[in-house]
Formats: structure tokens, C-alpha cells, sequence
């Protein structure tokens, strides 16, 4: 699967989270609950040098991100590759058909993986898991085609030899996403035009990374 689209992230502290509600009422967008909340585990998988970590922290137009992703339990598991140009995401995905590859303590046995994509699996072959990311997703869509997501409770965990056994919380408390294909670029420009708190790259995986390792 491939996913194209524009997005947008909002780091906020508790109280810019505590006035969102009131704010987008201001501006009159009403969020409208897609899913419900559920919990968005991920696992980082870099180089030795760290190569996409250094990547995403210096900001290269185009750089990647390699992760295997999984949703409240470990029922099922898929491995994505997210590139990005500028603010234009590329996201390819495939299912993991053995789940045990993925071992109890989250680490990852590379070379026993099994994907439908022998594209998707040659990318993962020369890395190593780094990072694990976990935190409570909240789906809304605020106009047609233009959805936000808010993400809090964000906790991560070094994998590194030798891996951390506690998961550390994150020094953001939340992060408010909006995703949008390029042909709302002007709609969503429209709709959040006063929004008053800046808008800019912001990355799970390089504060994870600052947060347990710095």
C-alpha cells in the first residue's frame, strides 16, 4: 500500500492542548471523532552511522524513516517505509506475516522477517532497531479530506545495545497533526489561517532519539 500527502505538525504543551478545543471553535472547524482512540506502537529501524536520525535533524528535503508499526496489541504488525519531500509524505506499507520475527522484548530478528514486498524488505535488511515509540492517537477529520490527529501519553525507549527496560516520557506533551492530499493544500491554507500556534517539522522518531540517548 502507498499513501500521498501533505502534513502538517503542531508540538503543544498542556495548556496550548487544553485551549485547542476552544481555539478551532473560534475559527469554526468542529472536529468530527473518525475512530476511536487507540495506542500506535512503532519501532525505528536505522544504519549503524544512524543515517535517517541525522537526516530528519539537519532537515533534508528528502530523507526517509523505516518502522515496523503495530496498533494496541501484537496481533498484527507491518513495516513502513515514509519518505518525505518537504512537507509531501510518501508512505509504503506491508503486513508482517511472522509475527514471532518481533520477539517479546521488541527486538527484532531482521533477518527472519517475511513480507509480500521483497522491495519493502531489502530497505530493512542493513538496519537496526534504535527506538521504540508508543502513544494514545485521537482521529478527527475537520473539513472534507482534511483530517487531525492528536497524539499524547508519548513514550519511548532506546533499543540499543544494551536496550532500555523502562520507557521514558517525551518532553512534548502532545502533537497535533493534520493530513491532507495536495489538492486541499489552499482549503486547509483557508481554514487555519489565524491559527495561532506555529506550525513546523516536528519528529517522534529525532526526540525519542535526543530524549533517550542525549
Amino acid at each position: 500500500m502507498q499513501i500521498n500527502r501533505l502534513e502538517v505538525k503542531v508540538p503543544l504543551d498542556y495548556n496550548q492542548y487544553l485551549e485547542l478545543p476552544s481555539i478551532l471553535n473560534n475559527l469554526g472547524v468542529y472536529p468530527r471523532r473518525q475512530y476511536s482512540d487507540r495506542w500506535v506502537n512503532s519501532i525505528y529501524l536505522d544504519s549503524l552511522a544512524l543515517t535517517n536520525y541525522l537526516e530528519n535533524v539537519i532537515g533534508l528535503s528528502n530523507r526517509q524513516k523505516i518502522r515496523f508499526r503495530w496498533y494496541d496489541s501484537l496481533e498484527q504488525i507491518s513495516i513502513e517505509r515514509k519518505q518525505k519531500t518537504n512537507k509531501s509524505s510518501n508512505k509504503q506499507s506491508a503486513k508482517l506475516s511472522n509475527i514471532k520475527a518481533l520477539r517479546p522484548d521488541h527486538a527484532v530478528a531482521i533477518g527472519q522477517l517475511e513480507l509480500e514486498n521483497p522491495q519493502l524488505l531489502a530497505y530493512t535488511l542493513s538496519l537496526a532497531p534504535t527506538l521504540e515509540v508508543s502513544y494514545l492517537r485521537s482521529y478527527y477529520e475537520i473539513a472534507s479530506g482534511i483530517r487531525m490527529t492528536i497524539d499524547r501519553n508519548m513514550k519511548f525507549r532506546s533499543l540499543s545495545h544494551p536496550a532500555d527496560k523502562k520507557m521514558t516520557n517525551s518532553p512534548v506533551a502532545s502533537v497535533v497533526e493534520f493530513k491532507y492530499p495536495v489538492d486541499k493544500k489552499r482549503d486547509f491554507e483557508a481554514l487555519l489561517q489565524n491559527f495561532p500556534f506555529r506550525l513546523f517539522r516536528h519528529s517522534k522518531y529525532v526526540i525519542g532519539m535526543d530524549t533517550v540517548c542525549g
